[in-house]
């Protein structure tokens, strides 16, 4: 009858409060889920530990989850730092990240060191560029246009061609490397890429596996959630570089 309590409350909480993705959702190499930080810290030490071992369960860790394991990802939930994570048997995970726990199985993706060099002198003879961003599930889209072109939105970026033909012959299209920065649009000077990534609440493992635009280590755009400043277009703008990105997961 115990157990039954016990499993009851713990099935309820998990259908109710978890969110549950596949694998390649930001980047995780196995499915995964999501759950309020306050959930775990609260909640008695006796439906906390089941509803990892549930979590976990649902996601294919179904065995030897030891004390030790539990009483680690205890320290971690207690403690609620961001960025703090407890590693499980076969390669799963328990991490925190502000406000939420995320479990995940699985490896992080070869892919993460992904980077895709873009000339921009094979780009003026081509009507379009298209790569694919593995280990985002993104496809990523250059053009070049004639103004004026007034459409923005957060999965697209808009830049004079020319200004940055007249800085650099190449792009890179890839992941974080150490000395990134970006001048971001709103504010004056330059920022570290990893405290933008702080800013903006980014979890630590999707820092690793996000898709940047750069010139060597000058970060032009975080699809998503910042863009460069620099090369903005103007009134004698006459070229105008068009990057657009989507999921293909």
């Amino acid at each position: 009858e115990d157990r039954d309590f016990f499993d009851a409350v713990v099935r309820e909480a998990i259908e109710t409060e978890c969110e549950f993705f596949d694998a390649g959702t930001d980047g995780a190499a196995g499915p995964g889920a999501r759950v309020a930080l306050r959930l775990l810290a609260e909640a008695h030490p006796a439906i906390r530990h089941r509803l990892i071992i549930g979590i976990f369960g649902k996601i294919g860790l179904v065995r030897d989850i030891e004390a030790s394991h539990i009483a680690a990802a205890d320290r971690l939930i207690g403690a609620g730092r961001t960025g703090k994570s407890v590693d499980f048997p076969a390669g799963y995970r328990l991490e925190t990240a502000y406000d939420r726990v995320i479990f995940s199985g699985g490896t992080p993706p070869a892919g993460s060191n992904e980077a895709y060099p873009l000339r921009l002198a094979d780009l003026e003879t081509k009507a379009s560029e298209t790569i694919r961003f593995r280990s985002s599930g993104s496809l990523f889209r250059f053009s070049i246009a004639l103004p004026p072109v007034p459409y923005r939105d957060a999965n697209s970026l808009r830049l004079d061609f020319d200004a940055l033909r007249g800085e650099t012959d190449t792009l890179i299209l890839r992941t974080r490397r150490p000395g990134d920065r970006i001048s971001p649009e709103g504010m004056d000077g330059s920022k570290k890429l990893q405290d933008l990534f702080v800013d903006v609440k980014t979890p630590r493992a999707e820092r690793e596996r996000a898709p940047l635009l750069a010139s060597g280590n000058d970060i032009l755009w975080v699809p998503g959630k910042r863009k460069t400043r620099k090369h903005a277009i103007r009134e004698n703008t006459k070229r105008i570089l068009i990057v657009t990105v989507e999921s293909i997961e």
